[in-house]
Parts: structure tokens; sequence; C-alpha cells
């Protein structure tokens, strides 16, 4: 079988899957330092322990708090850049046997089925997410529950995940 979707993008939905993206993917190690930060500080200010250990804690927490912060912006400008290299802000995507043909003004690309590690689903996008952890997406708005069913299942039967 062999599906067109013609899609158009807008900085929403480009704000929205790269949101997606980080939640999925950074959302327990944000989770993380914020609480080994709490701990640094309890040790600093409750419990007045205010040594070299607590505060290289605190630092390191800190900074792998803003590193993982930076990420969604590194992720949403790149998606932004693509966007604004677009002349007509829309893309043709062919889903097939053979998986995914994307077609745009700036160029074309083709990925197999087994190359997609999964797929994070929000209320307007799918985020098709590759196994060397880049990913694309499309909105799903007006796109068939027929294609959707096809596209997961095309994805779940060469080893991905629905999320």
């Amino acid at each position: 079988m062999k599906y067109t979707i013609n899609t158009h993008y807008s900085h929403e939905l480009i704000n929205e899957a790269a949101l997606a993206y980080w939640k999925k993917n950074f959302t327990r190690p944000f989770i993380v330092s914020l609480l080994l930060m709490i701990l640094a500080l309890g040790r600093i200010f409750i419990l007045d322990i205010r040594d070299w250990l607590s505060g290289t804690f605190l630092c390191f927490s800190i900074i792998f708090s803003l590193m993982i912060i930076w990420a969604y912006f590194i992720y949403r400008n790149r998606s932004l850049a693509v966007f604004e290299e677009m002349e007509a802000k829309a893309a043709e995507l062919i889903f097939s046997e053979e998986g995914l043909s994307v077609k745009s003004d700036t160029g074309s690309a083709e990925v197999k089925w087994k190359m997609f590690k999964r797929i994070i689903k929000t209320p307007n996008t799918w985020v098709l997410v590759y196994k060397n952890n880049s990913y694309s997406f499309f909105p799903v708005t007006g796109v068939s529950y027929e294609v959707l069913e096809y596209i997961s299942e095309k994805v779940v039967e060469h080893g991905g995940q629905l999320k």
C-alpha cells in the first residue's frame, strides 16, 4: 500500500513537536537533576553543611539542569531553521511498504521502516523518532485513521514503539 499526505507546517507545530520530543527524552533526567539540586540546597541551607562536596554537588546539578533545558532549544531551533528555509512551508510525505519518503522545496529524503525507533503522539502532531535520535514530524489534522493505523503498524512491525 502507498499513502500520500500533504502537510503544512507552522511555528506552533514545530514548538509542539520539539516539546513532545524533549518531554519523552529528557523529563526523567531533568526531574532527577532538580531533586539533586534540592538535596544540595538542603545540605547547604537547612543542614548548614557548607563544604566543597555540597558546593560541587550543587554546581553539577545546576549545570546538568541547564544543559537539559538547553537541549529543548537546540532541537526546536534546528527544526525552525529547516522551516525557515522552506518557501512553501509544506511537504509531501509518502508512506509505502519500504518506508517514508519526504519531498519539499528544500529537498527529499527516504527512510526505511527499520530505522524508526518510536512514534510520539501529540494532539496535533506525530513525531517520528529515528534510531539515531533525530526526528521528523507531521501534523495529524486531516489525516485519516487508516493512514495513521498503517504508519503505527509498520513502525511496530519493524521493532519500533508507540508512545
